[in-house]
């Protein structure tokens, strides 16, 4: 690691500068007041450099990452613009980390020295009350800063704890979780049976039973607000895979010098103070030996290729991710897979063995023929855009995807990515269409101000969030503007609508589930205040008649009078009958209904039994309870109880009127987890009434 002074020596050039010119240094919040003790208490923000020198780390995850900038590069800048969440108790220049956000301690009479510099290190603000646990700042005559330790914290350390180790994770070689932070309720460190505390991380101090010491930094080992309960840290090695930051597309994490080592203390160093949590980890060692001649290599079937495995490493395994091997030996140079690879999917191989960490690699297979095909197709479509338009950026892309069409050498994420981005910036220039849509029931419609003749192979995609995620429920072909779901919506939820085609820019929209049971009701209601408008009109009428034949009668002659007026009762007297009549059986029918909308009740279905499910097969069996005077059951498969418990992101749904069903898809196949429930229907009419959902059952997997 380069450890940069330049931070100092400005410090102290400015300092001097202000000393010849007779004018003091102006910190960015005024208003310093004298406390009883002669010191003034700030939050300041202190560059790494400056925070770790002064705990004596053998080394630290911050690095020279420009000329004369000691920092940290995350590749992911949007996740600390707000120094919240992921980025909470640290400061950046808008470019990289640069540091941790402390409470310091500084003399009265120093206060005025403090110099803050161009990147916002030495910034600070003045707390109104003595902080319980703070960093004492002093200043030596050149003019540079030296801080002391946080102190050691007050509270017990009984419930803190070190939760697993990970190999070869998300974010490093190897990966430990710190228990008793918790980042969810109870939010706050555990420091008592019932008692806990709100913190702020600082940094996190490894100590090695090699007399080692090694200083974790924000976003490039620590994490906060991420689904689990409590605080990861993961660092990676010089003898490890060299994963890289923002997914795979940014610089190799930082790598210490940590490989096989015993990790005896950590220190977490918070707000609260500094607390020792109890450890005592042998981390497994990576191989240090040359693996340059380890070669991987996809087959056109459902095999591998693995040749080149150091001799040294005893008991040798391998395992393919997304199900495909699992521990399996190595033939002859070929390991035997449960299925082909599919085009687009990057597969993490892992060669394990008894006297070292997994070795892993990602492969791929090759770029498909059909990928060519969809490239060609879009090179030609980028052209035509060209000839009326001057687009270096479209240039580019176009001439790239041209390349990795002709030469054919690339694999298939590579080539997914590429016609990713040429469809897009393609696109950017097609011209745009309107559309709507409703969702009731299982019934989706849409309207357009565009036929669908008119879109280039067009497409529809019906999705909703859950937290960071996004589940799609159903998708595919849009051959029409009515769409029957396999699955149904959860009423009240709101869902995207996509529509993708070749020939304009994607078009979306929300659109909220509405239950198709209030539909009717509210029809039923619609036609009985028709039907008592209706009857309100038609007595007017016959009252308008009966007047007028009753001043005809009275200009009549005395017998004739009679005769009329008899008939014109007798008319009155028809009429009256006939609308009494027509107005109950109208109300008669909304009632009727509005009854069916309403009473139609379904029991709470039932699932008896599950048979145990082999994980590599795509087969389920189950047996269900007999609801009474229902149409049939819907059953939902999910991967996880939580999914299952909010009835959201069901990976298979099924309608069948069976008790004893046999469930075949390959969506449920090499599951580790997956988790059933069902639920009866009766038909009112064309509309399913659902019945209670059946408890959650998980599949036995053996």
């Amino acid at each position: 690691m380069i450890k940069s002074s330049l931070f100092k020596k400005a410090n102290a050039i400015m300092l001097a500068f202000s000393m010849i010119l007779g004018t003091p240094a102006m910190s960015t919040v005024r208003g310093e007041e004298k406390n009883n003790d002669g010191y003034v208490y700030v939050t300041m923000n202190v560059p790494y450099s400056d925070f770790y020198e002064s705990y004596s780390v053998t080394d630290a995850a911050y690095w020279e990452v420009e000329e004369g900038v000691d920092a940290v590069s995350t590749a992911t800048t949007n996740k600390f613009k707000a120094t919240t969440g992921l980025a909470k108790g640290t400061y950046n220049n808008d470019k990289y980390i640069m540091g941790v956000t402390i409470p310091v301690a500084v003399k009265a009479e120093e206060i005025e020295k403090v110099q803050t510099s161009s990147d916002n290190a030495y910034e600070y603000t003045v707390l109104e009350t003595k902080p319980e646990y703070y960093s004492v700042l002093t200043i030596n005559e050149s003019g540079e800063y030296k801080f002391s330790k946080m102190q050691d914290t007050g509270y017990s350390n009984e419930y803190l704890g070190i939760d697993g180790l990970t190999l070869s994770g998300r974010y490093g070689d190897y990966q430990i979780n710190l228990s008793g932070f918790n980042l969810k309720e109870p939010v706050g460190i555990h420091v008592g049976e019932n008692e806990y505390v709100p913190f702020t991380i600082y940094g996190v101090i490894f100590k090695t039973s090699d007399s080692k010491s090694f200083g974790m930094t924000c976003l490039e080992n620590l994490w906060f607000a991420t689904k689990p309960q409590c605080v990861e840290v993961a660092w990676s090695v010089k003898n490890g895979r060299g994963l890289k930051r923002g997914h795979g597309s940014g610089g190799e994490f930082y790598q210490f010098d940590m490989n096989g080592a015993t990790i005896t203390d950590v220190d977490v160093i918070t707000d609260s103070g500094v607390f020792a949590v109890p450890c005592e980890i042998e981390l497994p060692k990576y191989y240090e030996g040359d693996t340059s001649g380890l070669v991987i290599g996809t087959n056109n079937d459902a095999t591998l290729s693995v040749n080149g495995v150091p001799a040294d490493l005893e008991n040798v395994r391998v395992s393919v991710s997304g199900g495909l091997a699992s521990n399996v030996e190595i033939i002859n140079g070929i390991v035997a897979l449960e299925s082909e690879m599919a085009d687009g999917i990057s597969y993490t191989v892992s060669i394990s063995s008894s006297n070292y960490a997994d070795i892993t690699r990602t492969v791929a297979t090759p770029i498909s023929d059909n990928q060519v095909l969809e490239l060609e197709k879009w090179v030609s479509k980028g052209k035509a855009v060209l000839e009326n338009a001057d687009n270096e950026e479209l240039s580019k892309i176009v001439q790239d995807a041209k390349n990795m069409a002709d030469e054919k050498t690339a694999s298939s994420v590579e080539a997914l990515n590429m016609i990713k981005n040429i469809k897009a910036a393609v696109k950017k220039n097609y011209g745009m269409y309107e559309i709507a849509a409703s969702l009731t029931g299982n019934k989706l419609l849409i309207e357009m101000d565009k036929a669908v003749g008119e879109l280039e192979n067009p497409t529809y995609s019906l999705s909703y969030s859950q937290g960071r995620m996004t589940t799609v429920l159903s998708s595919g072909d849009l051959t029409k503007t009515e769409i029957v779901l396999d699955e149904e919506p959860v009423v009240g939820t709101k869902y995207k609508l996509t529509i993708t085609c070749d020939n304009y820019q994607d078009a979306s929209v929300d659109v909220v589930a509405q239950n198709v049971t209030s539909e009717i009701e509210t029809t039923a209601q619609t036609e009985t205040a028709a039907q008592t408008e209706t009857t309100a009109q038609t007595e007017t009428t016959a009252q308008t008649e009966t007047t007028a034949q009753t001043g005809t009668t009275a200009q009549t002659e005395t017998t004739a009078q009679a005769g009329t007026t008899k008939q014109a009762e007798t008319t009155k007297q028809t009429e009256t009958t006939a609308q009494a009549g027509t107005t109950k059986q109208a109300e008669t029918a909304a009632q009727k209904m509005t009854t069916t909308a309403k009473e139609v009740t379904v029991g709470k279905a039932v699932v008896k039994k599950i048979n145990k499910k082999k994980k590599n097969t795509k087969k389920l069996s189950l047996v269900l309870k007999k609801v009474s005077d229902v149409n049939g059951y819907e059953i939902r498969i999910y991967k996880s109880k939580k999914e299952a418990k909010n009835n959201k992101g069901a990976i298979l749904t099924k309608t069948t009127v069976k008790l004893n069903l046999n469930i075949s898809s390959k969506k449920i196949k090499g599951k580790k987890n997956l988790f059933v429930r069902a639920r009866a229907y009766k038909l009112a009419g064309k509309t399913k009434k659902y019945g209670e959902w059946s408890a959650i059952k998980k599949v036995p997997i053996k």
